[in-house]
């Protein structure tokens, strides 16, 4: 497990061979992309919407400066 990272799959739909593959192509971290998100909305997040986020964060290439920046919002999300 990483730090940052696609949280570990609890989808309740079956994933495409290609996303599975996407999701599985990198370690699952405790903070990600939809985590922060969410930050200011009441709404909750849908599962797939979660998991356009988790995808586009890997398919985007993964970076140093997403991932600090991840990191940097994730307390806001924490507690809001």
């Amino acid at each position: 497990m990483s730090l940052v990272g696609p949280r570990p799959s609890t989808f309740n739909f079956p994933l495409t061979k290609d996303q599975e593959d996407t999701l599985y192509s990198v370690r699952p971290g405790m903070t990600g992309p939809w985590q922060v998100a969410v930050i200011g909305t009441t709404e909750r997040m849908s599962e797939s919407d979660r998991l356009e986020h988790e995808l586009s964060y890997i398919r985007e290439g993964i970076s140093f400066k997403k991932d600090v920046s991840l990191i940097a919002r994730t307390p806001t999300a924490m507690f809001l």
